[in-house]
């Protein structure tokens, strides 16, 4: 009797069964069977998966094709970068030669109202994030504001 598992196949959940073969595990996820789909494995290499063999699936096993993209692209000022998972403020703001003794960093949010991003503090960082940077004093007339 097969038991059945989740697994994810580019970062899609699956409910599958325990044993199947390298082919229906491409056509599953809709990946074309001749490009190349790997199962990562922690603290190991990827192992590659072949069309004819079968695997015995285990529950939360990644598994990654050729045509999967995890990359991290976020927006700064309306222009697009691609980021680590983890990064400072003042990280953020070096991809846009901004310092942050002139600068900050806001993040457009959709519902909360936008979030300053500190300098010296580590975000996690999702795909899609919207950034803007804004100066930290504005001058008028001769006067100069803290743009809080």
């Amino acid at each position: 009797m097969n038991n059945k598992v989740n697994i994810k196949i580019d970062g899609q959940k699956y409910h599958v069964t325990e044993n199947m073969s390298g082919s229906e595990l491409k056509t599953l996820a809709d990946i074309p069977l001749e490009f190349r789909l790997v199962i990562k494995i922690d603290n190991a290499p990827d192992l590659d998966v072949e069309n004819s063999q079968e695997y015995e699936l285990t529950d939360g096993m990644k598994l990654v094709s050729d045509t999967f993209d995890d990359s991290i692209k976020i927006m700064i000022d309306n222009k697009q970068y691609v980021v680590n998972e983890i990064m400072t403020g003042a990280e953020l703001l070096a991809m846009v030669n901004a310092s942050p003794d002139e600068y900050k960093l806001v993040k457009e949010e959709k519902v909360e109202a936008d979030k300053e991003y500190l300098p010296d503090v580590k975000y996690e960082i999702y795909k899609h994030d919207v950034f803007f940077t804004t100066l930290r004093k504005v001058t008028n007339g001769g006067r100069e504001y803290a743009n809080a």
